[in-house]
This record gives C-alpha cells, structure tokens and sequence, in this order.
C-alpha cells in the first residue's frame, strides 16, 4: 500500500483537532486584531504584525508562535531588545507575560483575548521602563536568569 504524502499534515499531538483549533484561532485573532498577520501550519499558528502601544510611543512589530497546548511564545521582531530580566524577558528573548507557575496556559485559553492584550500591556510597561528605568508591572518572583517554564 503506498504512502500517503498527507500523513503528517496534521500535529500527533492533538491530531485533527489540534489542528482545527490553529484555524480556529487565528479567524479570532484576525477579527479581533486585523493589523495582525496569521498563517496556520499542520503544528502551529503564527502571527505577525505592528504595534503601537500609544500614539507617540515606538511602533513594535510582534510575533506570536503557538503550538497548539504549549504555552504561546512572543517575541518583539522590531527594534531589536536584548533579552534582560528587569525588562520580563527570558534568556531566548521571548516576553514574561504571566505567571504560568500560578495559571499555566489551558487549551482553552485563546491568543486574542489573553495574550495579545497582555502583550500590549507589556510594551506600555516597557516604554514607561525606558523612560524611568523602573518596571511598574506585576512581576513573579524569579531567581537568577529566567527560563521558561513548561
């Protein structure tokens, strides 16, 4: 019996289903946030796109990748900010938006109404951080250099 060339199209972790909660997710985000691009692939969702925290503050262009099930990884693609625990970052430079150890990510949850607003929450913290060199935002306990958790 010959191979089928699509037996990998969907994820093993979640199958079919893990996959049509990528496609899921990304109509919400894009009717929620159309300034952001999204591209579902048989494994994950990715989505791109600019922000501006508040008129007259730095526009961000942002990547969020999420697997579906794992804890979404964001990243600032544009300008370019060092990795830096003052800031909530981890050490790969994706952003500390929550603390997992108190709420890890669900399946349910979904990207436009947790994540993406609290990245924009991040980047008014960040910029209110570049002025006064203080971070004003909740903050978990960390010792040393972050790591992710999960």
């Amino acid at each position: 019996m010959a191979r089928s060339r699509y037996r990998h199209r969907f994820p093993t972790s979640g199958g079919r289903i893990g996959h049509s909660a990528l496609v899921a997710e990304a109509a919400y985000v894009r009717r929620h946030y159309p300034v952001l691009t999204c591209k579902v692939f048989p494994d994950r969702l990715v989505c791109v796109g600019d922000v501006l925290p508040f008129e007259g503050a730095e526009r961000y262009r942002i990547k969020v990748d999420y697997r579906y099930g794992d804890i979404p990884r964001v990243r600032i693609l544009k300008p370019l900010i060092e990795a830096d625990s003052r800031i909530h970052t981890y050490g790969d430079g994706t952003l500390c938006l929550y603390d997992g150890r108190k709420e890890p990510w669900q399946r349910t949850y979904h990207l436009y109404d947790r994540i993406i607003p609290w990245v924009a929450e991040w980047l008014v913290f960040y910029e209110i951080f570049r002025l006064t060199g203080r971070w004003i935002g909740k903050e978990a306990q960390h010792s040393g250099q972050k790591t992710r958790q999960g």
